[in-house]
């Protein structure tokens, strides 16, 4: 009665590994120039990846070059554009300061000659005082 009833478990897809025997495979099993030629495959494929990768490297690096050197073209171009702005700045600061400088100095000569003016009117004024007479501006008067 055991023997005819089963289990009803199911099977497993892959077959049971007995004892001993894992990890070991059966390489008696393949021909040897057949061994060489999966070899000789395997290398060739392996080639072709890395010729591939290099390839893609190489791109992708030529890709990198180009992105920087334009990213670096472009701050150059505001750089320089900066330094334009600057250089106009400090022209324009300069201009400024020599117009300024001007309107000073024009500004003490005017004073000075207002001074000046005002001590020979004194004069003219103290003279007026003391004698009592307009002094002449001309000889024949």
């Amino acid at each position: 009665m055991l023997s005819s009833q089963k289990s009803a478990a199911p099977k497993p897809d892959h077959p049971t590994i007995k004892p001993g025997t894992a990890g070991r495979t059966n390489e008696h099993a393949v021909p040897e120039t057949e061994q060489i030629k999966e070899k000789a495959w395997e290398k060739d494929e392996m080639a072709k990846i890395k010729e591939r990768y290099m390839k893609l490297k190489s791109t992708t690096l030529a890709w990198e070059e180009k992105k920087k050197k334009k990213a670096k073209n472009k701050l150059d171009r505001a750089e320089r554009g900066l330094e334009r702005k600057i250089a106009r700045a400090l022209l324009n600061l300069e201009k400024i300061r020599s117009i300024s400088n001007k309107q000073k100095m024009e500004q003490e000569h005017r004073q000075r000659q207002a001074r000046e003016m005002n001590l020979k009117q004194r004069k003219k004024t103290n003279i007026i005082r003391t004698t009592g007479e307009v002094p002449r501006t001309c000889i024949c008067c």
